[in-house]
């Protein structure tokens, strides 16, 4: 997966009410079969006299044993409030994660009145040189930030922004000073963002006072990390994009350059309505967001730049769900990953609520093969749209912490709501690739993979695993996130059964055996 790794780069934006009362944690995931993961964690905390700020640097050490898990709690004073409209420097605010092995990172932020959101925090591995998303608007008493993170500190760096916002364009190029990152923030306006860099770097975006719905008074909090896209023409990628739709139907789509000025999407719903709309790259707040309530539980999204394929970056702006009532639980944002991003072989999997929607899409290997923590019954319905290769599940497990597996490829959405406030995060996907011709048939129509095609980049899953997948008589244990896995024999995890709620027909894939749900890995390897 290229989203484990060794070295990470990040903040934590002020969540609705700054930083006063905020929770900012960490959920470092240890997905290793045979190691544990020395994991050394240095973070700023601030003190503010007026304009005056002291920083002072931190260090702490820990160890992730074997598949398991360690919430580290930070002290509000790790985030910088005060982030002014406009692009500036400020005092450098990143965290920096150290680890001996391949692990990977949640981060959540929660706000002293419960606004939250949960991102995966994307390596310095996945850092690129250009990115490119759209925002929504933050309400007027919110804002939108985004901070522009140089993977490392180098004498002669610079960013170029090129933004478009309802009131203006610019274009800018900024030095990065050792020693300083770039914050960019503004307020009641959507804006989209195309940067470009001479060093790698990594962004972080969010969204204070987030509307759960257009012109809403309820207001959540949005905040992911958008990965880097190719550098290319804007005929030169291919590739096509599926969305679960029963816990966010807002999208934001963003051309890779402003030079895409006209792009052609398809939008297929799993309920078989088709229909086409015109992306124009001058004018993305009056084009660029749609809204899919029309096209049943999923929908698959593909693009055309004159007649050629091209690729897009996909924001989820979730409505958890607003109810016959109109009451509405809830938003958040993440990134949409394209299907050439998809992941094959095990993951864990970290849900932080009972009130929860997992969902899967899954070719037709990874359909016959996928399992779920302990002995279940995996149920699927096929997709209807191109070519009937993808299939779909989707249901509510229980809190904590949890593996999924498939030999196929495959990608899993996760979202869910505490205290009204909505969360949504994809746990794991691989990096874009920017020769992506073998994996379409056709340029002219998009095709999705099918059950014998396979992905470049396996995820590496051990012989141990498999025996242990295998095992009809392990036992397991269930946790929580927010502990350190206790090691130990215990009681097998009831199952939790995934509900299906699609209309299609579905395929039901009955597995007679337990899988290992982790912590008690090592008596078998001891």
């Amino acid at each position: 997966m290229d989203t484990y790794g060794r070295e990470f780069v990040f903040v934590y934006p002020p969540n609705n009410s700054g930083s006063i009362g905020m929770e900012a944690t960490l959920s470092i995931i240890n997905p290793n079969t045979k190691q544990s993961a020395n994991v050394i964690v240095e973070y700023p905390e601030f003190d503010t006299n007026g304009d005056n700020i002291t920083t002072t640097r931190h260090t702490a050490s820990l160890v992730v044993k074997v598949l398991s898990s360690v919430l580290f709690k930070f002290n509000e004073s790790v985030i910088l409030n005060n982030i002014n409209d406009g692009l500036h420097s400020y005092v450098d605010a990143r965290i920096v994660v150290h680890s001996t092995i391949l692990i990977t990172l949640i981060a959540h932020n929660v706000d002293i009145s419960g606004a939250r959101d949960s991102f995966l925090v994307l390596p310095i591995s996945m850092a690129g040189n250009h990115y490119a998303f759209t925002l929504p608007p933050s309400s007027a008493l919110g804002s939108t930030i985004v901070y522009f993170l140089p993977v490392k500190a180098e004498h002669n760096q610079y960013v170029t922004i090129n933004s478009i916002r309802s009131t203006s364009t610019c274009s800018c190029k900024h030095t990065v000073q050792v020693g300083e990152m770039l914050a960019f923030s503004s307020s009641e306006e959507s804006i989209t963002l195309w940067a470009h860099s001479n060093f790698t770097f990594v962004i972080v975006a969010a969204v204070r006072r987030l509307p759960t719905a257009k012109g809403s008074n309820v207001f959540d909090f949005g905040c992911f990390m958008p990965s880097s896209v190719p550098i290319t023409g804007c005929d030169k990628l291919k590739d096509n994009y599926v969305m679960p739709l029963l816990t966010g139907k807002h999208h934001l789509l963003t051309p890779l350059s402003v030079e895409c000025k006209s792009v052609e999407i398809s939008i297929h719903g799993s309920n078989k309505i088709v229909k086409t709309k015109r992306l124009i790259s001058t004018f993305p707040e009056a084009t660029n967001s749609i809204v899919l309530d029309e096209y049943g539980n999923t929908a698959a999204i593909s693009t055309t730049y004159e007649f050629a394929v091209t690729v897009l970056n996909v924001i989820r702006y979730g409505g958890y769900n607003v109810g016959t009532l109109n009451y509405e639980e809830g938003g958040y944002l993440d990134e949409v990953p394209a299907i050439s991003q998809f992941i094959s072989g095990m993951i864990p999997v970290i849900i932080p609520s009972d009130s929860n929607q997992v969902t899967v899409i899954a070719d037709y290997k990874a359909m016959s093969s996928a399992f779920f923590d302990s002995e279940i019954s995996l149920s699927f319905a096929a997709l209807p749209f191109l070519n009937g290769s993808l299939y779909y599940s989707s249901g509510t497990v229980s809190p904590g912490f949890h593996f999924f597996y498939a030999d196929g490829l495959y990608i899993i959405f996760i979202s869910g709501r505490m205290n009204n406030s909505a969360y949504g995060f994809v746990p794991a996907f691989n990096i874009l690739e920017t020769n992506l011709s073998l994996l379409f048939a056709s340029a002219s129509s998009a095709e999705f993979l099918d059950g014998t095609t396979t992905t470049k980049k396996q995820t590496l899953v051990t012989s141990a695993v498999r025996e242990l997948i295998s095992n009809d008589n392990i036992s397991t244990r269930n946790h929580t996130s927010y502990t350190r896995c206790a090691y130990g024999r215990s009681k097998s995890l009831s199952s939790e059964r995934f509900l299906i709620k699609a209309s299609s027909p579905s395929i039901s894939i009955e597995l007679s055996f337990f899988i290992l749900l982790i912590c008690i890995f090592h008596i078998f390897i001891a």
